[in-house]
């Protein structure tokens, strides 16, 4: 943990968060951004498989308020999954998260916001906070 105070959000409150798609390959990784949004009142959906995360988002869309991925995964990029998103449902939030973003800034572009490895996750919420508050006022 990076030192933050643990938020007070109650089991009622949870719900009104949102629920966030995490694809990440790595296993610990992406497990250990379930519990922290679980921590923080968000409902994470884990995906240690970007096809599976794709295949989901084609299914229900509007399932998601914000999408979370790794850059660098087998199968299929962060990219490549923001691309098919934006084709899908062009307003969803995507955050690009990864230790490798200084080679592809361009897809860091192409997101609503990026992350460099290692990061705190106190700076992660209040960007996700921030995304879904202006993506709730465009709804």
């Amino acid at each position: 943990m990076d030192g933050c105070k643990q938020s007070s959000i109650t089991v009622a409150d949870a719900a009104n968060r949102g629920r966030i798609m995490v694809v990440d390959d790595e296993p610990l990784i992406a497990d250990g951004f379930g519990i922290q949004l679980r921590m923080n009142g968000y409902q994470p959906e884990i995906f240690t498989d970007p096809v599976e995360a794709l295949s989901s988002l084609l299914e229900a869309p509007d399932r998601y308020d914000l999408i979370i991925a790794d850059q660098k995964m087998p199968k299929l990029t962060g990219g490549e999954l923001l691309d098919e998103c934006r084709r899908v449902a062009p307003s969803k939030p995507f955050i690009i998260c990864s230790g490798h973003l200084g080679k592809n800034s361009a897809i860091a572009a192409k997101a609503d916001a990026s992350c460099t490895k290692p990061f705190s996750f106190a700076h992660l919420r209040e960007t996700i906070d921030r995304l879904l508050s202006t993506s709730a006022q465009v709804d």
